[in-house]
């Protein structure tokens, strides 16, 4: 899935990964949990693109387990930051990593990073 780094792309993201999970018959709290990271993601990669660049998510179901990956072509990596109780921002990393069994961010081969959070899937759920 590929979206232009706009803000109105979130809420498309959020969409189309719910209806990914919804094809693919997973509805637990999985699905709260993935869309709310996503969003988190996404949200921090159009905030360090260009207006001529791309964000692309991909979800992929593995043996037991969901990935998530949003790319971006930027040379920003993410950093969590110390948010305070009034900051507006700067917790979604916190998140993530909270809501993810496991987070991490790779280097793309040509340009720009990838953002990986992965999600076990409960027993007896498809790809569980």
């Amino acid at each position: 899935m590929a979206f232009p780094p706009r803000p109105r792309s979130v809420g498309r993201v959020r969409a189309q990964v719910r209806s990914v999970l919804d094809e693919w018959r997973i509805q637990d709290e999985t699905v709260d949990a993935l869309v709310l990271v996503a969003s988190e993601l996404v949200t921090n990669g159009i905030r360090v693109c260009s207006s001529a660049n791309i964000v692309h998510v991909q979800l992929t179901m593995e043996e037991g387990s969901l990935l998530l990956e949003v790319s971006d072509p930027s040379a920003i990596w993410p950093c969590e930051v110390a948010a305070g109780p009034e900051d507006e921002s700067g917790r979604g990393l916190l998140l993530a990593r909270e809501l993810a069994q496991e987070l991490g961010a790779v280097a793309r081969d040509h340009i720009g990073k990838t953002v990986c959070a992965r999600f076990t899937l409960p027993a007896g759920r498809p790809g569980g």
